[in-house]
């Protein structure tokens, strides 16, 4: 499926895009078993990830300490990722990882309330585009960005919580905005904002 832009695939529900405008590069089958494998490994390693995507994506080290965890094997019954799946990118793995420890902290049921702008504490740098739409999204409507975390990837229900949250997504970028995702990449990038958030707010707090 091809790459579509966020501003003519998602911007507005009145003009809804077709499931195929709305694609993916990966397989749904490759991306339920990274998510499947994703969150296990969350649940059983939960500092080692905390601290992978607590530190800087931006260095080299991310990367190799991102392949050394995720190759790593983990007690995953019932899991099998297909092989190819290790080479879908540090996003799309880290997004995985990052729903995992949404989904085992219980941060989709009260999203909002562990994400929200607190004045009190010290400001979030986002590091690029993406991460700065990201928690744009999460601040306007963190239940819509809950709802899209909650269902399983490649599905119609992801799709139709793709398309809810299109005029947020559209009032997060910029004007005249070249940004391109995948669906998959969109959503890992919400995950990833969603965790961060929630883990400065829950860190800075202390």
């Amino acid at each position: 499926m091809m790459l579509v832009s966020l501003i003519v695939a998602i911007a507005m529900a009145a003009s809804a895009p077709s499931e195929a405008e709305i694609g993916g590069k990966s397989s749904p089958k490759a991306l339920r078993a990274l998510h499947a494998y994703g969150r296990c490994v969350a649940i059983e390693r939960p500092v080692a990830v905390r601290a992978l995507l607590d530190s800087d994506f931006r260095d080299r080290a991310y990367g190799k300490e991102m392949r050394k965890l995720v190759n790593r094997p983990a007690p995953c019954p019932g899991v099998s990722v297909p092989r190819g799946a290790y080479s879908s990118g540090t996003l799309l793995w880290g997004g995985a990882l990052a729903e995992g420890l949404l989904r085992r902290d219980g941060s989709l049921d009260d999203l909002a309330a562990r994400t929200g702008y607190n004045p009190a504490l010290p400001a979030i740098e986002a590091r690029n585009a993406g991460e700065l739409m990201a928690f744009c999204a999460v601040r306007k409507d963190a239940a819509a960005v809950a709802r899209l975390l909650k269902t399983d990837p490649a599905t119609a229900a992801e799709y139709d919580a793709i398309v809810a949250l299109g005029p947020v997504l559209g009032g997060c970028l910029p004007a005249n905005s070249k940004s391109r995702f995948t669906r998959e990449a969109l959503r890992a990038l919400l995950a990833l904002g969603a965790n961060r958030l929630a883990q400065h707010n829950s860190t800075a707090a202390r």
